[in-house]
C-alpha cells in the first residue's frame, strides 16, 4: 500500500459502525487563540494573540439510505442527535480497504466496514449537532 491514502479509503465510524452510503467526510481541528496584546509590545500598537484551547469538528456528506445493513442510516443518525447521546467517532481506514483496490472491493463486505486496526486512525467523543436532508 502507498503511504498516501485516498479519500475514498477513508471513513467515519459512529458507535463502532461506518455511516451508510458516505460521500465525503471532513475533519477539521482548530486552535483557539486569547488576546495577549500589551502596552510593553511596539509600545501597544499591535495585536498579540496566543493560543490556547484546541477544538475539532466532523462533517460528512452521504447519499439518503433507509438501509443499516451497510452502516449507520439517516434515522440511526436522527435518533442519536434528538437523545443528545455521546457517541464515539473515529476517523479511519476501514479494514477492508487496508489492501485496497479499485477492482478488488465492489461492495460493502457482509457484516458493514470494520475499522482497521494495523493503520492510524482519530478518534474521540462528540454529539450530533446537525443533521440536514435535501432532495
Amino acid at each position: 500500500m502507498s503511504d498516501i491514502v485516498k479519500g475514498g479509503q477513508l471513513m467515519v465510524f459512529v458507535g463502532g459502525k461506518s455511516i451508510a452510503a458516505a460521500t465525503n467526510h471532513t475533519l477539521s481541528l482548530n486552535v483557539d487563540t486569547v488576546d495577549s496584546s500589551n502596552k510593553d509590545l511596539a509600545g501597544g500598537k499591535w495585536a498579540s494573540e496566543e493560543p490556547d484551547k484546541i477544538n475539532w469538528s466532523m462533517t460528512t456528506e452521504n447519499l439518503f439510505t433507509f438501509d443499516n445493513t451497510v452502516g449507520k442510516n439517516y434515522d440511526d443518525l436522527m435518533g442519536i442527535l434528538i437523545s443528545r447521546q455521546k457517541v464515539d467517532i473515529v476517523f479511519a481506514l476501514a479494514a477492508t480497504l487496508e489492501n485496497y483496490s479499485d477492482e478488488t472491493v465492489t461492495e460493502v463486505p457482509t457484516g458493514g466496514w470494520v475499522k482497521s486496526t494495523t493503520q492510524k486512525w482519530y478518534s474521540g467523543q462528540a454529539y450530533i449537532t446537525a443533521l440536514d436532508v435535501n432532495a
